[in-house]
């Protein structure tokens, strides 16, 4: 996918709808500079560094499970 934007813009986009749909992590989008990227806003007071990287491996898991 490196050098192919659309490409990379539309593994977001199933990314985003596949763990939005599995609720094990939520992430958003924004557009930035014209393409699609995933948006996390953490806000919860307990939220701590495992939980963070939690949603950084479902997001990792995610991607390889789409790729395949």
């Amino acid at each position: 996918i490196a050098g192919n934007e659309e490409a990379l813009d539309a593994l977001n986009k199933k990314v985003m709808e596949r763990m939005q749909a599995a609720g094990k992590a939520f992430v958003t989008s924004a557009t930035v500079a014209g393409r699609f990227v995933l948006r996390a806003c953490i806000l919860h007071y307990d939220t701590v560094e495992a939980d963070i990287d939690a949603m950084l491996q479902a997001v990792e898991d995610t991607a390889r499970q789409v790729m395949e």
